[in-house]
């Protein structure tokens, strides 16, 4: 099977995917001061889904045509996987604040 050089269903299926899977995610920004700095908030969200669809897209094209990583997909990939590691640090410094503060001396409830 060749691979076709236009967008298939299953691309646009891997986009929605994508994109959907990015805006559930945590973000972790702090409560802005301005409101412009909501927008540029929103800008890095959107470039973000962007990022995180298109790395689906290239995933998912490889399973189906079994074929390499080509060298301009390269850039995408690797800007998910950065999303994605951002990610995965900001649940993890979260998570080992919340067990900090739950497993403090005085904090502990006793029974």
């Amino acid at each position: 099977m060749t691979e076709p050089r236009q967008i298939t269903i299953a691309d646009w299926f891997a986009i929605v995917v994508g994109i959907a899977l990015c805006w559930t995610l945590p973000s972790g920004n702090p409560a802005y001061p301005h409101p412009a700095f909501g927008y540029i908030l929103l800008a890095q969200r959107l470039f973000a889904c962007v990022t995180m669809s298109a790395g689906l897209v290239v995933i998912a094209r490889q399973f189906r045509y079994r074929r390499e990583v080509k060298p301009a997909e390269w850039f995408v990939m690797l800007m998910t996987a950065a999303f994605l590691a951002g990610l995965i640090s900001k649940h993890h410094s979260n998570t080992a604040a919340r067990h900090r503060l739950h497993f403090a001396g005085g904090n502990v409830q006793r029974s």
